[in-house]
């Protein structure tokens, strides 16, 4: 699947420059493909995909009418593009359950997937207007990944819009990268684990003074783990149809607020 990076935020934030400047960094403008959702003052380097706002803002999530052409659109242009990753541009003004809405619809669920989601917002956006806009504004700030300001002023106000979200200011395209790229902390544990498990069963299978043939010490791992299959099986399958029949605007409804709600859900469902 092609990882999506979505840029947010209001117009005027700075979105096409941002995205320029990721673009030269990365060196990577004959595999990357760009699509764009508003018209500002500054254009993209690399030709894009221009999405009308008015279509996108008549998105219903329970309507595939609303957006299966534009979502044909957009399949057509990643067929004939070909890119290692896309880069969105997204309206300032459209809800960002709209694009989700899209992205994962039938037409491009099996090919796109959201890596990251980076908000840009000015000093004096978030002073003066961020208040008192609407739930399709706030609906970026909600969904972001990591949010990204001019100053610290306003780092506790956004902070009661999203808590989960990294905040950095002024952060240089090498940071940038850094943030984009998928945390490895979740594997180190994992890896720890399964070490030791593996250091265990063969200090147990190799030991001298238990009354068990090497190969009855094996069968009984095998048997373990043959025993285990079922529920890994089970796992995958409900994993399986989460993925693809629960939308993500429920499952951040449900879950997005607290993270210990997702650790508890996915222990119990364990």
């Amino acid at each position: 699947m092609i990882p999506v990076y979505i840029v947010t935020g209001f117009i005027g934030s700075g979105k096409s420059t941002f995205i320029n400047e990721q673009l030269q960094y990365r060196k990577k403008l004959g595999g990357t493909a760009c699509i764009s959702a508003e018209q500002g003052s500054v254009s993209l380097i690399k030709d894009a995909l221009q999405l009308s706002p008015d279509k996108l803002s008549a998105i219903t999530p329970n309507q595939p009418d609303t957006y299966s052409s534009i979502a044909d659109e957009i399949a057509t242009y990643i067929n004939k593009t070909n890119p290692k990753e896309i880069w969105i541009e997204w309206n300032g003004m459209v809800s960002f359950h709209q694009l989700e809405t899209l992205l994962y619809s039938d037409k491009l669920r099996h090919m796109l997937q959201i890596e990251k989601v980076l908000y840009l917002c000015t000093d004096q956006f978030v002073a003066s207007m961020l208040p008192g806009l609407g739930n399709d504004v706030t609906s970026q700030l909600y969904s972001a990944d990591c949010i990204i300001t001019e100053t610290d002023t306003h780092h506790t106000l956004l902070r009661t819009y999203n808590r989960e979200a990294k905040i950095v200011t002024a952060p240089t395209p090498e940071k940038v990268e850094q943030l984009c790229r998928n945390s490895t902390w979740g594997l180190i544990p994992n890896l720890l684990v399964i070490g030791i498990t593996a250091y265990i069963l063969l200090v147990t299978a190799f030991r001298h003074d238990i009354p068990y043939s090497i190969h009855q010490c094996f069968a009984i791992i095998t048997g373990l783990i043959i025993e285990a299959v079922p529920f890994l099986l089970l796992g995958t399958i409900g994993s399986t149809v989460i993925r693809y029949f629960v939308p993500q605007s429920v499952l951040l409804k449900l879950l997005g607020d607290y993270s210990w709600k997702s650790y508890g859900a996915a222990m119990v469902s364990g």
